[in-house]
């Protein structure tokens, strides 16, 4: 076998074995909370998306990415956020942030 083939099925093993390990998403959100009390917006968005995959995500999970993205000035990707939102909850009313 050559040495890119080799290389190559350690790549796609390592990320098979990523993908395998399953993520609390309940966790994960009480820690993107925090760090967006902490302004670490980029951390909220990494810490929710392995949640967001459209199954075992909840609305609070999207709000909260949408409105990280937002402060970090990523308008685009937060509209497209608000959209796979929507989509899964179409009657979805947003409640005022105080």
């Amino acid at each position: 076998m050559p040495r890119w083939g080799l290389a190559l099925g350690i790549v796609l093993f390592g990320a098979a074995s990523v993908r395998a390990q399953p993520v609390d998403c309940a966790s994960a959100y009480a820690e993107a909370e925090t760090r967006y009390v902490e302004r670490a917006f980029s951390a909220v968005v990494s810490s929710l998306a392995p949640c967001l995959d459209g199954t075992r995500a909840t609305i609070p999970a999207y709000r909260l990415v949408a409105l990280a993205e937002l402060r970090q000035g990523l308008s685009v990707d937060a509209k497209l956020t608000i959209l796979r939102m929507l989509t899964l909850s179409p009657t979805y009313r947003a409640n005022r942030i105080q």
